[in-house]
């Protein structure tokens, strides 16, 4: 466990799913949904910021009944509080045909996120035509993602990371979850350093680092706890509500 430290006021506090607010089960439990309820009455911007495109996150919006900005795609899509899109940040089409040749070499699968669809080891014949949000490889072993990483790295333009070690997310270079609460920031009149972030991979590392407050969850990947303020539980014991209590409410301790 990393112990609380001092930290300015929280204004806003910026919450990955996967692995973080969701169980193992991709439920929220009922404790951490009340803690986020409280945080919203006592005036805290609770923002979501996730891998996911906004289609399999409005659910859990719904759910939590938050009025409030929305990072989806890694940060390549924000949504204002009307559920809006109010920015985007496309890949180029040759970087889809690139990656998803080395998927090939890899004999990997792969996902591509476009703008209106997922599509799962096939690109349609139209890719020119198409606004690209992610790539996603599924190789499904670490050592298969460390391989491909090794095959992309030398590729302009890309922000490479992941959401588990078996697994790699590729976005526009620039385009994270830190890029996009910094956007919302912006619109909110907070300022970075009073935000904490919590997540789990390495996807939530550039936005656990920049964020006033980084938190790791329990089950975090190594990398992501060395480089947080503190370690909370793990995502089925109710991590995020005991990191809003230590930060929030007064509490004294994350785990």
């Amino acid at each position: 466990m990393i112990e609380k430290r001092e930290h300015p006021q929280i204004q806003l506090v910026a919450i990955d799913l996967d692995g973080t607010l969701l169980r193992s089960d991709k439920t929220i439990s009922t404790v951490n949904r009340a803690s986020i309820s409280e945080a919203v009455r006592s005036h805290i911007h609770v923002v979501l910021a996730t891998g996911r495109p906004f289609s399999h996150v409005k659910p859990y919006i719904e759910q939590l009944n938050l009025k409030t900005y929305l990072v989806t795609a890694n940060g390549a899509e924000i949504y204002d509080q009307d559920h809006r899109c109010i920015a985007r940040h496309a890949m180029e089409p040759n970087q889809i045909l690139s990656l998803a040749a080395v998927a090939g070499k890899a004999d990997s699968e792969y996902w591509v996120l476009s703008e209106d669809e997922l599509y799962q080891n096939e690109l349609p014949d139209h890719v020119h035509d198409i606004t690209w949000l992610k790539f996603g490889y599924k190789p499904g072993t670490e050592e298969g993602a460390n391989r491909i990483r090794k095959m992309i790295q030398s590729f302009d333009g890309l922000e490479v990371t992941n959401t588990i070690p078996s697994n790699l997310e590729v976005n526009a270079k620039g385009v994270h979850k830190a890029s996009g609460i910094k956007l919302v920031c912006e619109k909110l009149h907070v300022p970075m350093e009073q935000v904490m972030a919590i997540g789990d991979a390495l996807n939530d590392l550039e936005l656990i680092q920049q964020a006033g407050i980084g938190v790791a969850m329990g089950n975090a990947q190594e990398i992501v706890k060395m480089k947080a303020d503190a370690v909370t539980a793990c995502n089925d014991e109710d991590g995020v509500a005991k990191a809003l209590s230590a930060y929030l409410f007064g509490g004294n301790v994350l785990i």
